[in-house]
Formats: structure tokens, C-alpha cells, sequence
């Protein structure tokens, strides 16, 4: 017995070993291999199948033949990967891609004389990962995909689609999707024929989130955000990618996909879109559809941006109605354009039955981040009338806060809102005037009462000439123009009755008939002044710190007892959450709060940085205005002047915001002040001060933050001369 034990010693280890190989290739624990295919079915799996894949593994197998007439046959039973990062690339001899997998597969089967898999994993999220064989084959090289069973709410597949309609979600439909995703599908048609994908409801946040499609020449077909139903694309190949930002989650989109013989085709069926929802397309028919601004009738929400578009069919046109339209006068619109771009109206204020008529229609709706109101209810239908814009004069209350008129032979009255009883405070309404051609306004007040130092009443024309600012009493005054731009404004105190006028279409020449105003004179000017930091990752902690020396030295050179400083630290903003709840548009130091220069700088000091990766410096020069120098008592005192001084880093998350937010501080009489450092962008420091396309007026750049004390002379040059600007 020793005897066999000692002669048996070294052929069984050896044995042992061949059996730990083989077993370690069956199970799949083996990361890549060189083999021979033969008759007999081998397997070929993913490491560690059926458990999960590790990180960070490359693995590489070459399959052949015996005989240069036979050819490998791949079979892949089930595919699982994260859709994203990890793969599964398989080449043939001639280093051909039949396919690179990701997400979910099953029951696809490639065919070559050499077939090399290379499968990969990266350092995070791990899946089952493959179980396949090969078997040495007699067939024709090829690779036949058979349809995927892959659950419709996968994050991406690759499909050969069928007569079978095969279900497609977005991840975790029909509950909401994750943030911070991008999911991918390939639908493919087999020889003659077409996919058809048809959604049939779709639900993503409007301004950030969206599923693109592309069919197999990559021309786009669609990008889809917002809210839609019902609509069908047709193409040999068709490429889905869904993206969603890290903000705001939804529903999806619940869609299927079929093999079709129909010619490929774009055809979106009308939409059975809620008509509160915040965008969609439509296609007009003959049917009338409602489109309401959201949450219709109750108030839309703050920093919406709605975009909806309106196509008709061939030989109509899309009629658009409006039968109700309230929304701030100052600063929330719906912007209606035609297909060639051209701007048909942009409606603030009040409203009602108004009609614009084109081939296509593209609406956008505008709020921003304060004062919400109803909005508006509408509805489209498809006409055979030409394109045209008929607004009827409108029947809005003679107290309303605001609205567009066409004059007509008959008075309408035009009164302060809540007249006979007081206006309230903080009230902004403009209303515009117009007569028809050859006509004119004729605009009659009757009885004028307002607080004499801060409230009034701007009359303009149409060339925006003033033809008067109307503060305390007056009595029986007209104003004829073609066209009348009023704008009434009530401060935080003090209310009185305001006004009691009407307005009529007449004949008269444009006149002007003003009675001296009696504006108080400003011996000298205080400042209320906003420094905006940029908080985001563009800085890092010293770069931060010197930025708060720069805002100390600044404010050395005030007295802030009568110059009121404070400070605010900007970078992310969420999209679904009110400005009270914005904790990175944050304000550190309250307009006004120190009136001494060594504690303004000892609690500048303890400023943290936020260290976040956005910057929206629009929302936070709006929030500055709205809340810190609006909400000031003393905003609305003829005697001081107003500024914001921005200190950015780099390029602002929201610039497309950045103009009209410029507008929005220029028309408060607000002056911004640009300060660009290290990474800026010259072309949105320009737009922040509104300088010109060769100007640096208000606009200072340096290219270190350790430099930027360089820039405190020029800046309070730039604060003192404002200050004692008459």
C-alpha cells in the first residue's frame, strides 16, 4: 500500500491540479483562455457566476476551430452588466466588432472562425455578469441576435425587435426614475423591415431631463422633456439615450417597441397631455385641446421655464386661444413665436381672449424666483384661417394689476388696483395702451392720490419717451399717444387710495399735458451694497479666504454708517425648493446688519466655503435683488443707490439666465458690478454689468485669487463714484 502511495505521489497532484483547472474554466472563476472549439458543448462564464463579477477585471478568451471550414459558435444565455461601464466586446479574426454588450441580453448567438471576448469591469456597481458556451459549427459566420426578454424597466439594452410588442420604461417606472442617470438602448429591424417605437406616456422634468432619439444615420428625431402621450417613431435602427440630471425626479416613460413594414416616419398623434403640464408637442386638430399654464387655476410655482410647441398639418393652421392671463407685470411672461422665429406677442400682467393663428406655435412661459400668480387657461385647435394676430380688447377688471388693451371707441375704465379702497404695498403693475392705425390713446384721470415721496404712477409713449411720474394729488390730467406704457409702483409703507382713470380710442393729435412733479432733492446719496461670492468648486479654501479679504478691504473704505454692506455666498440651486429653502444661496451678513467696520469683518471671517460643483449666478443675483435690496425698507428712498458686486471664479451653471436677470437690476435701478478671476468667462462678466462688446465699464478680471487685493482701488472707485453720482 506505501508502494502505490509513493508511485501514485506525483501523477495524482498533477491529476488534482487538472482538476482544479478544469473546474475553475466550468465555473467561470477563470478570467480568459485560449481554446479549441470542438463538438461538445464548453462553457463559458463571467468570474465567479452565477455570484458577482469583481471590480476592476479585464478579462480576454480566444476561441478557434480544428479545421479552417468550421467556425465557433458563441451562445450567450444570460447577459447582466452595469448598462454603463461594464462590457462585454467580442471580435473575429479579422478584428471585426459583432458587439460590445452592456445592461441586460439573453439568447444571442455569434458565429466566426476565431472569435476573441474581452470582458471588463470598473471600480464600482457589480452584476451577475454572462453564462454562455461555444461549440465548433459547421454554420455560415454570423451574428443573430434573438429578441431580448430583458425587463422593460432596465437601463438599457440592445434589442432585435419582433411582431411582438416587447415592453421599454424608464428605470423603476411606473414609480420615478433615479437622479444622475443616462440609459441607452439599440432597436433593430431585421432585413425589410422597421422598428416602430410608440410611447405612450412620458413624464421628466422640463428643463433638465429628456429622452433623445436617433435613428441609425444619427439624425436626432426627437429630444423630448416635459410631458407628452401618444407618440410614435419609425426607423431601420432606432438609439435611445435618457438622461436625468441630479435634481427633480419624475415618472418616465412608459413605451413599447414592434417590427413594422411601415415606411420610417416621425408621426406624433395629438397629445392628451394634462393641460397644466409644464411643456409638450402638440399637433392641432380639429378637436380643441387645452394648454393652461401649471397648476392652473391655482398659482404656478416660482423659476419655471415651460416650452411648448404646436404644429398643424398640411394646408391648417394652429389657432391659439387665450381666455384667461394673469401672471406678475414685471417679470413672468409667456413668449409666443412662430415657426420662422418671429415674436407674435410676450404677455405680462392681464389678459383675456386673445388669439394668434400660425402654422407652428412655440409658447414659452417664463416665472422667476418670486411672486406667483394663476397664470394662464388657453386652448389650440387646427384652423383654416391665415396666420394672424387678433387680440380682442379686452374685458379685464378696471382694478387688475396690469394688462394689454386695444382702445377702441368705446371708454374702458383703468383703475389702481383694489380701487376706491387703498392699493396695497409692494405693488408693481404695468399696463400697455395701443390704438389701432391712424389713431390714438386718450388716457383720462379723473382723481390721483398716493403717498407723495415713494409711490407713482410712470406714464411713457411708445418711443419710451416719459411723459410723467405722478406722486401725491392730482386731478382731471390726459396723456394721448399712439401707444401708453404705464407703470404704477407702491413701496413697503404707507397705502392710499391711488387712482380713478379710463382710457379711449380717439382722433386727437399725440399731447402731452403734465403738471410739474414735486421730487424731493438728495443733498447727498447713501449705498446699499450686495457682495455676491462665488462658493463653488472653482475655488478652493485659500482662493475663498481671498476672496473675503477683498470684500473687507472694499468695505474699509465705507462708513457703513451710512453705507449698509452685506454679503452673500452663492452655488447650487435646487430647482424644486422656494429661496427660503436654498442653503447655498445662502446671504452669510444682512444687508445693513453692522454698522461698524471691525465687526462686519470679524463675522466676514468666519465665512465657510460651500466646496459645491455649481454656480448659479444668476438665481443668485435675482435672490439679491428680491429679497436683500428689494426687501429693504429703504429700496424705494430717492436718496440711495444700490449695488451688487459679483466676485466669480468661473463660468456661471445658469448663464443663459444672466441677461435677463442683468435687465431685471437695471430696470430696479440696481447697478452690478462684474469682478472675473482666475477661470471667468469675459463674455458673462460683460453680460452681468451690461457692458458692451469692447467695454470693461463695471468689469474687473485678475488671474489669481492671491492678486485680487489689485482689484480693491478699482472696485470702490467704481462704488464711491456711484454713491456721489447726482
Amino acid at each position: 500500500m506505501m508502494t502505490f502511495y509513493r508511485n501514485c505521489l506525483q501523477p495524482c497532484i498533477l491529476f488534482l491540479y487538472l482538476v482544479n483547472d478544469v473546474y475553475a474554466v466550468w465555473t467561470g472563476r477563470f478570467c480568459g483562455f485560449n481554446a479549441t472549439a470542438s463538438t461538445v458543448s464548453e462553457r463559458l462564464n463571467s468570474p465567479y457566476w452565477p455570484n458577482q463579477y469583481s471590480n476592476n477585471i479585464d478579462c480576454k478568451w480566444t476561441l478557434s476551430t480544428t479545421s479552417p471550414n468550421l467556425h465557433v459558435r458563441l451562445t450567450i444565455s444570460r447577459f447582466l452588466t452595469e448598462a454603463c461601464c461594464d462590457y462585454l466586446q467580442i471580435r473575429d479574426g479579422q478584428d471585426n466588432e459583432l458587439a460590445n454588450l452592456k445592461g441586460s441580453h439573453s439568447h444571442k448567438t455569434y458565429t466566426a472562425q476565431v472569435l476573441h471576448l474581452h470582458f471588463h469591469s470598473d471600480g464600482s456597481v457589480q452584476r451577475k455578469g454572462f453564462n454562455a458556451s461555444f461549440v465548433e459549427t459547421a454554420d455560415l459566420p454570423t451574428t443573430t441576435p434573438t429578441p431580448t426578454t430583458t425587463p422593460a424597466t432596465s437601463c438599457g439594452f440592445e434589442a432585435l425587435v419582433t411582431d411582438v410588442e416587447q415592453p421599454l420604461n424608464s428605470p423603476n417606472w411606473p414609480s420615478n426614475y433615479n437622479n444622475n442617470q443616462d440609459c441607452r438602448w439599440s432597436l433593430t429591424g431585421s432585413g425589410g423591415k422597421f422598428v416602430q417605437f410608440n410611447i405612450h406616456e412620458f413624464l421628466t422634468e422640463s428643463c433638465c431631463d429628456y429622452l433623445q432619439i436617433r435613428d441609425g444615420q444619427d439624425n436626432e428625431l426627437a429630444n423630448l422633456k416635459g410631458s407628452y402621450s401618444h407618440k410614435t417613431y419609425t426607423s431601420q435602427v432606432l438609439h435611445l439615450h435618457f438622461h436625468s440630471d441630479g435634481s427633480v425626479q419624475r415618472k418616465g416613460f412608459n413605451a413599447s417597441f414592434v417590427e413594422t413594414a411601415d415606411l420610417p416616419t416621425t408621426t406624433p398623434t395629438p397629445s392628451t397631455t394634462p393641460a397644466t403640464s409644464c411643456g409638450f408637442e402638440g399637433l392641432a386638430t380639429d378637436v380643441e385641446q387645452p394648454l393652461n399654464s401649471p397648476n392652473w387655476p391655482s398659482n404656478y410655482d416660482n423659476s419655471q421655464d415651460c416650452q411648448w410647441s404646436l404644429t398643424a398639418s398640411v394646408g391648417k393652421f394652429v389657432q391659439f386661444n387665450i381666455h384667461e392671463f394673469l401672471t406678475e407685470s414685471c417679470c413672468d411672461y409667456l413668449q409666443i413665436r412662430d415657426g420662422q422665429d418671429n415674436e407674435l406677442a410676450k404677455l405680462k400682467g392681464s389678459y383675456s381672449h386673445r388669439t394668434y393663428t400660425a402654422q407652428v406655435l412655440h409658447l414659452h412661459f417664463h416665472s422667476d424666483g418670486s411672486v406667483q400668480r394663476k397664470g394662464f387657461n388657453a386652448s389650440f385647435v387646427a384652423t383654416a384661417d391665415l396666420p394672424t394676430t387678433t387680440p380682442i380688447p379686452t374685458t379685464t377688471p378696471a382694478t387688475s394689476c396690469g394688462f394689454e388693451a386695444l382702445a377702441t371707441d368705446v371708454e374702458q375704465p383703468l383703475n389702481s388696483p383694489n380701487w376706491p379702497s387703498n392699493y396695497n404695498n409692494n405693488q408693481d403693475c404695468r399696463w400697455s395702451l395701443t390704438a389701432s392705425g391712424g389713431k390714438s390713446v386718450h388716457f383720462n384721470i379723473q382723481e390721483f392720490l398716493t403717498e407723495r415721496c415713494c409711490d407713482y404712477l410712470q406714464i411713457r409713449d411708445g418711443q419710451d419717451n416719459e411723459l410723467a411720474n405722478l406722486k401725491g394729488s392730482h386731478s382731471h390730467k390726459t396723456y394721448t399717444a399712439q401707444v401708453l406704457h404705464l407703470h404704477f409702483h407702491s413701496d413697503g409703507s404707507v397705502q392710499r387710495k391711488g387712482f380713478n382713470a379710463s382710457f379711449v380710442e380717439t382722433a386727437d393729435l399725440p399731447t402731452t399735458t403734465p403738471i410739474p412733479t414735486t421730487t424731493p432733492g438728495c443733498s447727498s446719496f447713501g449705498l446699499d451694497l450686495m457682495f455676491l461670492l462665488d462658493g463653488s468648486d472653482a475655488l478652493n479654501t485659500i482662493d475663498f479666504e481671498h476672496s473675503i479679504n477683498f470684500v473687507k478691504q472694499v468695505s474699509d473704505t465705507f462708513n457703513l454708517n451710512q453705507t449698509k454692506i452685506g454679503v452673500m455666498q452663492f452655488s447650487h440651486w435646487f430647482s424644486d425648493r422656494e429661496a427660503s429653502r436654498q442653503e447655498y444661496l445662502k446671504t452669510e451678513i444682512e444687508l445693513g446688519q453692522y454698522s461698524s467696520n471691525a465687526q462686519f469683518n470679524l463675522i466676514a471671517e468666519k465665512i465657510r466655503h460651500h466646496h459645491r460643483s455649481t454656480a448659479y449666478t444668476a438665481h443668485a443675483i435675482e435672490q439679491a435683488i428680491m429679497n436683500d435690496l428689494v426687501g429693504s425698507e429703504r429700496f424705494h428712498d430717492p436718496c440711495r443707490k444700490k449695488a451688487i458686486v459679483v466676485v466669480t471664479g468661473g463660468s456661471a451653471t445658469d448663464s443663459s439666465h444672466l441677461r435677463g436677470i442683468a435687465n431685471k437690476a437695471s430696470e430696479k435701478q440696481i447697478v452690478l458690478i462684474a469682478v472675473g478671476v482666475n477661470k471667468y468667462s469675459l463674455i458673462q462678466l460683460r453680460q452681468i454689468a451690461q457692458s458692451g462688446i469692447d467695454s470693461t465699464e463695471n468689469v474687473h478680471v485678475i488671474q489669481d485669487f492671491n492678486r485680487l487685493h489689485e482689484l480693491v482701488p478699482d472696485v470702490s472707485h467704481d462704488l464711491h463714484r456711484l454713491q456721489n453720482m447726482p
